[in-house]
């Protein structure tokens, strides 16, 4: 055999193998971009990101640092929001910050849940990434709980002010150190981000979390995960440093447009949202069941 048809044939068998790698590949790849998304039209205790996107347009119009009168205006609509789905609602107004509390009661609650995203913006930024749509997410998800079945445990939603700079998670510190909810808080998610691409696990724990990773895979809805196992420093820190049990749904990954007046509603997949909602709908619910004690 020459060298040109021993280069032929390698070349050929070389493509082959990259179409059969494709093949079996794609599948796991379109994972990774999520494509469905459910309309506004679906049973209030759905996820829907139709619905979410619409919160959306309202919180990512402009940009809402803390102590800005646009904050107070987002402030005003998540309370408002979470009046309507049913929710106790209060503002725990401290130290210039405003956080948006609200506790869905359960039937026999051995504990509370935290929920958690922060609502602030960079000065510059409207923050429909970073973090508009993870808060769009969580009003939402909030609506699909007080209209489905009753959970055994109750389930606080924390909209925190002031995780931007300078002190970062100063509202989450607040409402750890300050409200009252806060005795009977077992456990908390943090969940930041949801540009793109797939809900990542950033952390989970910090100990003694192998009930918390049984309750994810019984709760896991089929889309991709992704993980940095991070460790680090996320808005469910100031949780964990008290000793609660955390969950960091946070992608940290720097997108391009973060912290800049790109950050806008045409960079948002509505699919991803729709992933990250339906999953996070899901691990609440299933951490709603548990004895928490």
């Amino acid at each position: 055999m020459n060298l040109k048809t021993f280069l032929l044939n390698s070349t050929g068998r070389g493509m082959v193998s990259l179409f059969v790698l494709l093949l079996f590949a794609a599948p796991a790849l379109a994972m990774l971009w999520p494509s469905s998304v459910t309309p506004a039209s679906a049973a209030v205790d759905a996820f829907s990101a139709e619905r979410a996107m619409q919160d959306l347009h309202v919180i990512a119009s402009e940009p809402h640092p803390q102590g800005s009168p646009a904050q107070e205006r987002v402030c005003d609509y998540l309370a408002e929001q979470l009046r309507l789905a049913g929710l106790e609602v209060e503002i725990q107004r401290t130290q210039g910050l405003e956080n948006v509390v609200a506790r869905l009661g359960g039937s026999d609650s051995t504990g509370a849940i935290v929920i958690l995203a922060h609502y602030d913006t960079v000065s510059n930024s409207p923050g429909a990434g970073d973090n508009g749509s993870a808060v769009a997410v969580l009003v939402e998800i909030a609506r699909a709980l007080a209209a489905g079945p009753a959970l055994r445990n109750d389930v606080i939603i924390l909209f925190d002010d002031g995780e931007e700079w300078p002190d970062i998670f100063a509202g989450t510190k607040v409402f750890v150190r300050q409200h009252p909810w806060m005795s009977d808080v077992r456990l908390a998610i943090s969940i930041d981000t949801a540009v793109a691409g797939p809900i990542a696990t950033n952390e989970v724990g910090p100990k003694n979390n192998g009930w918390l990773v049984q309750a994810l895979a019984h709760a896991y809805t089929g889309g991709a995960w992704t993980s940095f196992s991070g460790g680090g420093q996320y808005n469910s820190t100031p949780f964990k440093d008290a000793g609660i049990q955390v969950l960091a749904l946070e992608d940290n990954y720097p997108f391009r447009q973060k912290h800049t007046a790109e950050d806008t509603l045409d960079i948002i997949r509505p699919a991803s949202m729709q992933q990250r909602g339906e999953q996070i709908l899901a691990i609440a619910r299933e951490l709603g069941r548990l004895d928490l004690a």
